[in-house]
């Protein structure tokens, strides 16, 4: 309604269609999509959010980026941040794990030509390979990832450019977690679906699905875990159990504060710029990776008690600060 009575008062130009979607289950954004597809005429798509501020040259860089690869790019994904970032603790973490996962997951894995799971937004489609890949599953509450692995399997690739889109972090633990458990459950979607296409596997090689297996599967996977880790350490089951705990925490640790140090030392020109404020975004890092399993647990129980359910996130609660 929001988004509606907002639209209603806006100075739209005559060359912008708003298209109403009607009423039908399930009431999800790729529902939505699919509704409009119907009214596009144009050679390239592009998903925008509502509260989204693009670099201005975006759609240029896009444009450019589909006539300068090769044909088999089907879509161009920009990165994405945000513009409250610096609001509280959690807009920081956010931020940075937002940033490793554009700036260096993403890339790394279209660069390695592997699966690669789509931003929900500021991603630039070619319409006719959108078709092929029968645009989005109305049912997948995480769509843009479950997108970015069926146009894999339909052979086409994702580039990721340099670009920026800012949006608005959740800036409070309760709407973070809502938002996160609705991605987790459509990533634990998406790996389901991906499993019963056992038959494609040999196509791909056993590196392209283990990728995601990793990135997908075991991504939740892992912070499942986290608590009976936790029960097995304070039991002592096995003396080996803790030496094995001892490990995977000094790995585990060791990679979160790297990633995090190597974030926030890159948004400055020196080490020295680093502020207080850095250095205890730095220490309490890892309580942000609990937060994950919070969200995963209440993920697994959406899954079986509405799987389809879409936590809806609030926007235009803050300006940019």
């Amino acid at each position: 309604m929001l988004t509606k009575r907002t639209i209603a008062v806006s100075n739209i130009p005559e060359y912008v269609q708003v298209i109403k979607v009607p009423f039908s289950l399930p009431r999800t954004k790729p529902k939505a999509l699919n509704y409009a597809i119907a009214f596009i005429k144009g050679e390239y798509l592009t998903i925008y959010d509502a509260e989204d501020i693009p670099d201005p040259n975006q759609l240029l860089k896009a444009v450019y980026a589909f006539r300068t690869l090769p044909e088999n790019y089907a879509c161009i994904q920009a990165k994405l941040n945000f513009y409250n970032k610096n609001e509280n603790l959690l807009t920081k973490f956010f931020s940075i794990e937002y940033s490793v996962w554009f700036e260096y997951l993403l890339r790394g894995l279209s660069l390695l030509d592997l699966p690669v799971t789509l931003g929900g937004t500021s991603n630039h489609f070619k319409v006719c390979m959108l078709a092929e890949a029968l645009y989005w599953d109305p049912y997948n509450v995480t769509e843009d990832a479950d997108l970015g692995i069926r146009l894999y399997m339909k052979g086409y690739k994702v580039h990721l450019i340099n670009s920026t889109t800012m949006e608005e972090a959740p800036s409070d633990i309760f709407t973070w977690v809502a938002q996160r458990a609705r991605w987790i459950k459509g990533f634990i979607q998406t790996f389901f679906v991906f499993i019963k296409m056992k038959k494609d596997y040999k196509r791909f090689g056993f590196l392209k699905v283990a990728s995601v297996y990793i990135f997908v599967g075991l991504s939740t996977y892992s912070f499942f875990c986290l608590p009976w880790l936790f029960i097995i350490f304070m039991l002592d089951i096995n003396p080996n159990i803790y030496y094995l705990w001892m490990i995977n925490t000094l790995f585990s640790f060791s990679y979160m504060y790297a990633i995090a140090y190597l974030v926030i030392k890159n948004s400055k020109s020196s080490i020295n710029q680093l502020t207080l404020s850095d250095w205890i975004t730095l220490i309490a890092w890892p309580a942000y990776f609990i937060l994950h399993t919070v969200a995963c647990y209440r993920a697994l129980w959406e899954t079986i008690t509405s799987p389809f359910k879409w936590n809806k996130t609030p926007h235009g609660v803050k300006k940019e600060v």
